[in-house]
């Protein structure tokens, strides 16, 4: 079953605690899973054989597919999350962060 943006962005939204969201808009996050797609696609290539007829170029909508295998989506969804708490200034806390992004696999390039 292909998973939309708006769903990785609303499964992120649980552990950020943000189902009202008033800390992070759509658009917002979007552009993380946009950027997460794109270093996935810089880190392993492998996985989108047959996926684009075009590479990534961070456009893609709300409502679209993410051009990925399930067993990724997780990594992406902690990918966001970690995107998302390291831009707030006095309440974040950057271990948690940092460990997200270790988690999700796409922290410079190091794989899982």
């Amino acid at each position: 079953m292909a998973v939309t943006v708006q769903q990785v962005c609303d499964r992120a939204r649980v552990f950020l605690k943000d189902a009202a969201k008033d800390r992070y808009d759509d658009a917002t996050l979007a552009q993380f899973v946009n950027d997460g797609v794109i270093v996935l696609r810089a880190n392993r290539p492998d996985l989108f054989i047959g996926s684009f007829t075009a590479l990534p170029d961070g456009s893609l909508a709300l409502g679209a597919n993410l051009p990925l295998d399930n067993m990724v989506i997780p990594s992406m969804v902690d990918w966001l999350i970690a995107r998302a708490e390291s831009v707030e200034d006095e309440y974040t806390v950057d271990q948690r962060a940092q460990a997200f992004m270790v988690i999700s696999g796409m922290n410079r390039g190091e794989k899982r």
